[in-house]
């Protein structure tokens, strides 16, 4: 049993859009709302995202940037809060936390496609150059 959830888990950190659209998928069956389910979707996916990013630039690199992810994950949050702050004059760490988190969906979906399309044009042109 826990080969399987741990194959289970190294599929999605592997391929995060595919656990995006499976649990995308649940919650359209069972919500009414099509937004709040894609907010949720993207709620759990957004870890997978995350560490898939991590992985991929180990893969790419050779080298960890486990530091500079968090440090930039930390500005982020930063930011954001900073901006909340400034707009709304207060400070809500649930909304802030949720926007946060929704942010780092955007950006670490963005950078897993664009370390992909990196990963496999760089291994085609090593192919090609053998």
């Amino acid at each position: 049993m826990a080969s399987l959830l741990s194959t289970i888990i190294s599929v999605f950190i592997l391929l995060p859009a595919l656990l995006f659209i499976v649990v995308l998928s649940i919650l359209l069956l069972l919500r009414k709302r099509r937004q709040t389910a894609f907010q949720q979707a993207a709620d759990i996916s957004t870890i997978f995202f995350i560490l898939s990013v991590y992985f991929l630039a180990i893969i790419i690199w050779d080298r960890s940037l486990f530091f500079p992810l968090i440090v930039f994950m930390i500005l982020c949050f930063m930011l954001f809060s900073w901006i909340y702050w400034k707009e709304k004059s207060r400070f809500d760490f649930i909304k802030i936390f949720r926007g946060f988190w929704r942010l780092m969906f955007l950006i670490f979906f963005l950078l897993y496609v664009c370390l992909m399309m990196y990963g496999i044009i760089t291994s085609a042109f090593s192919l090609l150059g053998q």
